[in-house]
């Protein structure tokens, strides 16, 4: 990718009425192991009807019965700044450490802190990268200057993308869920799109909607929707206390169809 920033696209916004009986969205159901050259990871793309999705790449297989967790940690474990960065300064340069091979604009749309000594923590997004091999130096390319000087040796920590690694969910309560793939990613390095908001289906665990009342539903380790997380039903220690959203149906036979509120 080139440096930049992540673009969020309203579509429909101007009115314009779509063909009668042909998709205009299908890009939207695509998956590739090409990324398209016009969207790049992380850009959004919104619905008249509120529903929202987000351009990913796949960490692992991606099934679109379930949801999708983020995968990625940090860039590397908490480092330094190689050289003092000034105020009004777009960039910093990032101590080599125990990062993998980066190749150029990896990390475009991720994000980096800034800690200093004489002044409050900076926190920035990031628009690109130098490229580096395993463990060496690279510069860091901010989406706003700083404010304040960071000097060399001040604490900096730096993170992905988390739309550059997401997979099906793997039972593992510590991975926060990203949303429901549109379509199946059947290996890593695979583009598709999540959708985070709006109105969706989303696998219920029957058992956790015990009361008619149970209305708001939460994301559990499998990637599966479950009710209010004190229900007895729910089996300890795999439980997230993550909201996905609230049922739009009457009861919860019928789908259920849920209002995604992530974004």
């Amino acid at each position: 990718m080139s440096k930049g920033k992540a673009h969020a696209n309203y579509l429909g916004r101007e009115g314009i009425v779509g063909h009668s009986n042909a998709s205009d969205i299908a890009f939207l159901y695509q998956v590739s192991t090409i990324r398209d050259p016009k969207w790049n990871i992380g850009d959004k793309v919104e619905l008249p009807d509120g529903r929202k999705f987000r351009y990913a790449k796949s960490s692992g297989v991606c099934t679109d019965e379930t949801a999708v967790e983020f995968t990625a940690a940090e860039v590397q474990t908490y480092n330094t700044v190689v050289d003092t960065a000034l105020a009004g300064a777009n960039a910093v340069v990032v101590n080599g450490g125990t990062h993998d091979i980066l190749t150029e604009d990896c990390l475009r749309g991720g994000y980096i802190i800034c800690y200093s000594s004489v002044g409050p923590a900076q926190f920035r997004g990031v628009i690109g990268n130098t490229a580096a091999t395993t463990g060496v130096d690279f510069t860091v390319y901010l989406d706003a200057p700083l404010v304040t000087q960071v000097t060399a040796g001040a604490g900096v920590e730096v993170f992905y993308n988390p739309w550059a690694a997401v997979s099906s969910a793997s039972n593992d309560v510590t991975c926060s869920k990203a949303g429901m793939p549109a379509a199946s990613a059947s290996a890593a390095n695979m583009y598709l799109w999540v959708q985070t908001c709006g109105p969706c289906w989303c696998p219920p665990t029957n058992a956790s909607f015990a009361d008619a009342n149970d209305r708001g539903a939460y994301w559990r380790h499998s990637g599966a929707i479950e009710g209010e997380i004190a229900n007895a039903s729910k089996d300890a220690g795999l439980n997230s206390t993550q909201y996905a959203g609230y049922l739009l149906t009457k009861g919860f036979t019928a789908g259920p169809l849920i209002m995604l509120q992530g974004d």
